[in-house]
């Protein structure tokens, strides 16, 4: 389980939270309504280390984040992470239009026009 209040993990047996005190009952997050069907088991560190090096090989780079962000069996904080990704490639993506816009209007400027 995870406390509610301070975030830590507290072991099912518990009744109280052992860094912060608040009393915690039921599965899932403690004092919080939960999705039965969430997949909330924790990733281990070599877990990580292998999901950000799958992330380096080019198109897996591509597919991985939407598995991740879409997919039911994935655990929640890998689930969050690949939202995460594609959140960042949205924006990376309108600041990328913008400039290179911006450049082509001033080029076309430049030239009068000759580029458009």
């Amino acid at each position: 389980m995870i406390c509610s209040n301070c975030g830590a993990l507290v072991n099912e047996q518990n009744t109280v939270c052992w860094r912060c005190g608040k009393s915690v009952s039921g599965r899932g997050y403690a004092g919080s309504e939960t999705d039965p069907g969430q997949n909330r088991s924790i990733v281990t560190t070599g877990d990580w280390i292998l999901s950000i090096l799958l992330l380096a090989v080019p198109i897996v780079q591509i597919v991985v984040p939407f598995v991740w962000a879409f997919s039911s069996s994935t655990p929640l904080s890998k689930k969050n992470f690949g939202k995460a990704i594609l959140i960042l490639w949205g924006i990376s993506l309108v600041f990328v239009i913008i400039f290179w816009g911006s450049i082509m209007a001033l080029l076309a400027s430049y030239s009068g026009g000759a580029l458009l």
